[in-house]
């Protein structure tokens, strides 16, 4: 069974370097890696031309294109039964991956998605905890279960994001070739969104599957001044970080799939567009979207906003509510308050799992990048969770284990 792994990219050389080489030290003939390079203008051409290793492709835009058409072009280019996305300032776990592949070969699901570890790059520009990874023990080692696809869309529809990790996911998750042709439109478009990762999730949950999600981590999601995702929590388009959510737009003005609504600088409005997006393109089966809620939700981010975005969105918002018929539930978004605020229990959950946790430098050997990332993190987490899995282990002992090999490490606040 081949697995396609997939590194979509955009100038970011610096961090695809050693995001590549996380996917390269996968010990699996049947595995083919192709970075999607989105017509990058740095060095990234020179950075894969001297990586040797016959798994690897380089495929290449011959024009800047959105973040959408990228997805899909990497897709297109895929052989894999399998494929698997994730950042160029992320990696994958070489050392979990045949962990990985005998879940997919013995379960055969439609898509595996599991529990994600996260490593800040230490450039001294996105805070202390940077350069580090936290291991908690309600995140490694457990069980694997099938995901209640109808209940994650009815907590969508109703915007209730609390527990997002815990959907489908093809981004730092697994999906399957004929799942993607099932889903995809009428002209054999799958991503059909302007954000894909989630427009994936979505798109799961609405059409229904055999989705599963592992309680252990096969990948970590990096993040650095470079992630689109943080530059749309700017607050001010004057903030350096703002600069790709920018682009990001542009490129997607020249998309003929762009999104119903513009995303504007705006995490939450960006997760409301998905689910617009999907329902008006998608109507069978129904997406029924609680309005009340989702702009409660959407304002509630905006007010956080420098006027410029702020203004923006309302607008925006404004613009959709008058095309699907929700412009009372605009004006009254009060009448039913979002619900994607943490809980006592989940706030508790947290801190518990904090002070039982292990958070370990990345560093080695004066070094610190994705790739020490992924290489301590196969160390500390060893080949315990097959053990689990096969029942010969149980999670405690798996979790000692893993106490005792993270001795090797310095342990960090």
């Amino acid at each position: 069974m081949l697995i396609s792994v997939i590194i979509p990219t955009r100038e970011r050389a610096r961090y695809l370097r050693h995001s590549v080489q996380t996917a390269l030290a996968i010990d699996d003939a049947d595995v083919e890696i192709i970075v999607s390079d989105n017509a990058s203008e740095d060095e990234t051409p020179d950075v894969l031309a001297a990586l040797d290793d016959p798994r690897l492709r380089h495929i290449r835009t011959d024009r800047r294109l959105s973040m959408r058409q990228n997805f899909q072009f990497a897709l297109d280019h895929a052989r894999g039964d399998y494929v698997i996305y994730f950042g160029d300032d992320d990696g994958i776990l070489p050392g979990q991956f045949p962990i990985l592949r005998e879940l997919l070969e013995h379960e055969r699901p439609d898509g595996l998605s599991w529990s994600l570890l996260t490593y800040g790059w230490p450039t001294g520009e996105i805070g202390k905890k940077s350069g580090g990874i936290r291991f908690r023990p309600n995140a490694v080692f457990g069980e694997t279960e099938w995901i209640d696809t109808a209940d994650r869309m009815a907590a969508t529809e109703r915007a209730d994001l609390r527990n997002f990790q815990y959907f489908p996911r093809i981004y730092h998750g697994a999906a399957s070739r004929d799942y993607l042709r099932r889903a995809a439109n009428a002209d054999g478009v799958f991503f059909c969104g302007s954000i894909p990762d989630v427009y994936f999730c979505y798109r799961a949950c609405q059409t229904g599957g055999r989705f599963l999600f592992a309680r252990h981590p096969f990948s970590v999601n990096g993040y650095s001044p470079a992630s689109t995702g943080g530059s749309h929590g700017a607050g001010s388009k004057k903030e350096a970080r703002a600069t790709s959510a920018q682009r990001f737009h542009r490129e997607n003005e020249d998309d003929p799939l762009r999104d119903v609504i513009p995303s504007s600088h705006s995490i939450a409005l960006a997760f409301f567009a998905t689910l617009e997006t999907i329902a008006e393109r998608f109507p069978d089966p129904p997406i029924r979207p609680d309005y009340p809620n989702w702009y409660a939700h959407v304002l509630s981010e905006a007010g956080t906003k420098a006027p410029d975005i702020r203004d923006e969105i309302i607008a925006n918002l404004r613009r959709r509510a008058v095309e699907n018929g929700s412009l009372e539930a605009l004006e009254n978004p009060a009448q039913a308050a979002p619900k994607t605020r943490k809980t006592f229990s989940d706030r508790w959950e947290k801190l518990v799992g904090n002070v039982t946790s292990r958070r370990l430098s990345a560093e080695r050997d004066g070094e610190n990048t994705i790739l020490t990332a992924t290489r301590m993190c196969d160390e500390v987490l060893g080949q315990h969770y097959r053990s689990v899995l096969h029942k010969d282990m149980t999670r405690d002992q798996a979790w000692s284990r893993l106490i005792r090999n993270a001795r090797r490490f310095r342990r960090t606040l």
